[in-house]
């Protein structure tokens, strides 16, 4: 005995569960319907589980910081600013670096990401005012909008600068100051 199941509404079957059709006029014989239907369910169910349960231990407030010296690039504002304030929720120490003072983080670093010069040694004068280094955040990045057959060669240049050769740099001079330390997390 099958079921036609209208529309992609779900229709009861013969033990009283709802199955939905995958197309209009499908007709489903009741006695495949559990077999298939339960067993993604249940996948699904495991699945979005176990994704909240790893949500829920990830965002818990267990998490705790004490002692860790962070360093955040772009935390004069928007996500910067939001990444110094959890990792103060966290309690660790942050030295935030962007073009303007950095008024959240414990210590700001202002400088140019755009200088190799300033990159190469943002690792080492965050090391010594935090008193060593543990975290270091790439988070700084800029976007130029418009077409790019009105981008300039400087446009291209700056874009380059902060969004790649910036994290290279800062990457190459902190993974020694976190080597010398035992270890230590990097986030691009």
């Amino acid at each position: 005995m099958s079921t036609t199941h209208p529309g992609h509404r779900a229709s009861p079957c013969r033990d009283g569960n709802h199955y939905p059709s995958s197309a209009p006029g499908t007709r489903l014989l009741h006695s495949e319907a559990p077999a298939w239907y339960e067993f993604g369910l249940r996948l699904w169910f495991r699945f979005r589980l176990h994704d909240y349960n790893c949500v829920q231990r990830q965002t818990s407030s267990t998490m705790d910081l004490s002692g860790r010296k962070a360093l955040v690039t772009g935390a004069g504002g928007g996500i910067g600013q939001s990444i110094v304030a959890a990792l103060k929720a966290q309690r660790a120490t942050v030295a935030g670096t962007d073009r303007i003072a950095c008024a959240q983080s414990d210590i700001s670093i202002v400088g140019d990401l755009t200088d190799p010069a300033f990159c190469d040694g943002l690792p080492q004068a965050a090391a010594q005012q935090l008193g060593g280094l543990d975290i270091v955040i790439n988070n700084a990045g800029i976007i130029r909008r418009g077409p790019i057959t009105e981008a300039t060669d400087e446009d291209y240049a700056v874009s380059f600068a902060v969004n790649v050769e910036a994290p290279f740099r800062i990457c190459r001079a902190a993974i020694p100051i976190l080597a010398e330390a035992g270890g230590g997390a990097i986030v691009n």
